[in-house]
């Protein structure tokens, strides 16, 4: 089953004027092309059964239903067990863009912001 909100690069909780947009900026990029590939016309074809799902409210919720229903399979998530041992090398600083000396505490960040304004 096609994923239609990927299709059109959308989320779940689009409005219809999203979904018409997000439709017709993607069909724009194949206007005034001279001609059109057999890949050029299945996305088309993709991009309109999608707008054709996702525009009616009733086929909207039973895609959403039918999508939730297929896709429940919890057996490709990862959860940790407790026994799993964390090290320093999983919560290294540096992911974060840090560098430990670069640490500041609040005070010397306010004295940079505000200086002796309110020191008493």
């Amino acid at each position: 089953m096609d994923n239609y909100y990927e299709i059109l690069d959308i989320s779940q909780q689009a409005s219809m004027e999203e979904i018409k947009t997000a439709y017709y900026n993607h069909i724009n990029r194949f206007k005034g092309l001279p001609f059109l590939t057999d890949k050029m016309k299945e996305e088309i074809k993709k991009y309109k059964k999608a707008l054709y799902i996702l525009s009616d409210y009733h086929k909207r919720k039973t895609y959403d239903k039918q999508f939730e229903k297929n896709n429940k399979d919890i057996s490709r998530f990862q959860f940790p067990t407790s026994t799993q041992k964390f090290t320093q090398q999983d919560f290294d600083p540096r992911q974060f863009h840090f560098n430990p000396p670069e640490y500041i505490d609040d005070g010397q960040i306010n004295e940079r912001l505000f200086g002796d304004t309110f020191k008493k």
